[in-house]
């Protein structure tokens, strides 16, 4: 039997913590029907940073009774993600919890399997085993992790990243995927998809790039950088020449694209894409206009190109995309 043990604190997400409990409990259940007479595959147990009791909302309080301990070892520790009102506060979290940090990597030294979640990755950075190696983490996580973490590759589009015995998943809800990949490690792949389908999982589910929305202005800490990306962002439709721009900046264009690149973390042109594809998306979502009129509405003339610029950024065809995202689509499945 395997020992699982989900990492929690005052401002861990519950939703996270209670459906992973519910999915390895499934696959218990899943287990005893389809081998009678065998013991469960795993046993759960909940670690919090401190025990103690922490009020979730009003009306509801959690009690956390097992905190870290050092003697107990576990098979995989489940590292859930945060919830926080803004970065701040999740960076004073990270840099406040320590004490798990060592736990997190004394439990991996041991030979447990690390699984992070959403904003609980950056606490599996903290212990540097991710370092020279891949992972991803929530999309709105990405400037921060890559400026945190410069050592780590980010695949920011990817739901699950695997190193072994560390793993990482995306935003938050992608715990299901998770907790489906470590039930298919510690046992075989038909559990897993048995799991899926008893809790409407989508276990082929790889990428949370078509859910990626584009922040439109970035908290910069380059006056210069800030004033070209409001710039930008307000004439995005029409063509933009970056040389102008840097020139009515009154800087060299040299110093415009390696300034604009160090404080957004990414290229103007990058940057120019990415607006101009959110713009899209949103179009695709609340109006019924031809693919053509979005297109040259955002700045492209070009529908080849921007039909393969959209893919390689959502990781779905613009007709995909308002399949699945737009209000009238919504609307039908509602009815």
């Amino acid at each position: 039997m395997k020992k699982i043990a989900f990492v929690a604190s005052d401002s861990s997400s519950i939703s996270g913590i209670t459906g992973g409990l519910e999915i390895f409990k499934v696959a218990n259940l899943l287990n005893r029907i389809q081998n009678p007479g065998k013991p469960n595959r795993f046993e759960c147990s909940v670690i919090a940073f401190a025990k103690g009791s922490f009020t979730i909302s009003p009306g509801l309080v959690c009690e956390f009774s097992k905190g870290l301990s050092m003697e107990e070892r576990y098979d995989a520790i489940i590292l859930i993600g945060f919830i926080y009102k803004d970065i701040s506060q999740l960076i004073k979290k990270i840099d406040s919890s320590k004490e798990a940090v060592s736990w997190i990597l004394k439990q991996y030294l041991a030979g447990a399997l690390i699984g992070a979640n959403c904003s609980a990755t950056l606490l599996l950075a903290e212990t540097g085993l991710l370092d020279r190696k891949s992972a991803t983490t929530s999309w709105w996580l990405n400037a921060l992790f890559k400026k945190r973490y410069p050592k780590i590759k980010l695949e920011i589009d990817s739901l699950i990243v695997e190193n072994e015995r560390l793993i990482c998943s995306g935003a938050l809800t992608s715990y299901l995927n998770l907790a489906l990949c470590i039930i298919e490690k510690f046992t075989d792949k038909s559990l897993a998809l048995s799991c899926s389908k008893m809790m409407l999982i989508d276990i082929n589910k790889n990428s949370q790039a078509p859910y990626i929305m584009q922040q439109r202005l970035l908290d910069l800490s380059d006056d210069m950088v800030t004033k070209a990306q409001h710039w930008i962002y307000s004439n995005f439709q029409n063509k933009i020449d970056f040389q102008m721009l840097s020139n009515h900046l009154a800087v060299s264009y040299r110093t415009f694209i390696r300034r604009f690149k160090i404080a957004a973390g990414e290229t103007p042109s990058r940057y120019l894409q990415k607006l101009r594809i959110e713009a899209s998306k949103d179009l695709l979502e609340t109006t019924n206009l031809n693919l053509e009129t979005i297109m040259e509405s955002v700045g492209y003339s070009d529908t080849s190109s921007f039909s393969l610029l959209f893919k390689r950024l959502t990781h779905l065809t613009p007709k995909e995309y308002r399949n699945r995202f737009s209000m009238d689509q919504l609307i039908k499945r509602e009815n």
